[in-house]
């Protein structure tokens, strides 16, 4: 069982002076949606990132980095600056100074901000294998992290759904035991009136031996109780699957349903708080089971 909040990050210095450094954090979201933030250097590598990471990941919202951090010396070798086109710069600037009287004074820094004075050659990672080997070592170091962190607090939400559907299983036992008692307290209850009123007028008497057949089918949480006892051996089986975050979800959904069927079958005083209590456990665990992947 994963968690769909977690961070990973990786990071590989290649022998030419470029570092790559990755980052991936993730929230939860129904469904797998991917940001990719990478620099226009490695364009080509995008699908194949982006492939490496959605084989990782089923659901959440992920968003991940890929940067490039160049050391001095690599800089140095990317840095082009053009001489000629600064003479030229230069002399046009000397000539019109000359020509209408304008005091000429510009600076290195001036000349360098003029276009195309100076260019950037990107490094051509590409060509580079071990430089794309390092790419892929920096990209699965932070996905191992990232997944390792999710591990964790995946085994924390598993430990928590099993502490609260043991409270679950508890309370259930107590609301058997009531409803086994329920029949028992209508059979009474249908008793007292027949014993105020004495007799059952002959007109009235189909009525009350419909009465009698509502009354006893009313009573009856047998299959609600089968159910969610079934329920929680399957919840309880999910949890040791990988990824079983949209089942969960759906089993949590049919006891919810089981349990709201048989608090309105069983609505006695003994029996609704404990119904109360059971919701209020399944909405702890419903608001966590939206982390799970």
């Amino acid at each position: 069982m994963k968690s769909m909040t977690g961070y990973g990050f990786g990071e590989v210095s290649s022998n030419n002076g470029i570092t790559f450094r990755v980052e991936i954090k993730s929230v939860n979201r129904k469904q797998f949606d991917l940001k990719l933030s990478i620099p226009q250097e490695l364009n080509e590598f995008e699908s194949q990132i982006r492939k490496i990471i959605y084989e990782s990941i089923s659901r959440g919202s992920v968003f991940a980095s890929v940067n490039l951090i160049f050391t001095s010396d690599s800089l140095k070798k990317s840095i082009k600056i053009n001489h000629e086109i600064l003479k030229a710069y230069i002399e046009s600037a000397q000539k019109f100074s000359s020509e209408n009287g304008v005091i000429q004074n510009l600076s290195i820094a001036e000349l360098y901000k003029l276009p195309k004075s100076v260019e950037i050659i990107n490094p051509e990672i590409s060509s580079d294998e071990k430089c794309v080997v390092d790419l892929f070592k920096s990209l699965d170091t932070a996905l191992e992290q990232f997944n390792k962190a999710r591990d964790f607090e995946g085994e924390y939400l598993k430990k928590h759904f099993l502490e609260k559907l043991s409270i679950l299983s508890n309370l259930l036992e107590q609301i058997e035991k009531l409803a086994f008692e329920l029949p028992k307290i209508y059979h009474a209850k249908l008793l007292d009136r027949i014993r105020k009123n004495q007799e059952i007028p002959i007109q009235n008497e189909e009525l009350f031996i419909k009465e009698i057949v509502m009354i006893s089918d009313r009573c009856d949480a047998t299959e609600e109780i089968t159910r969610l006892k079934s329920h929680f051996i399957q919840f309880e089986k999910l949890t040791c699957q990988e990824t079983p975050g949209r089942n969960l979800e759906f089993l949590l959904q049919e006891i919810q349903r089981e349990i709201n069927t048989l608090g309105v079958k069983a609505a006695c005083s003994e029996i609704s708080p404990l119904i109360v209590t059971f919701k209020t456990e399944v909405e702890k665990i419903r608001e966590q089971i939206q982390n799970i992947e």
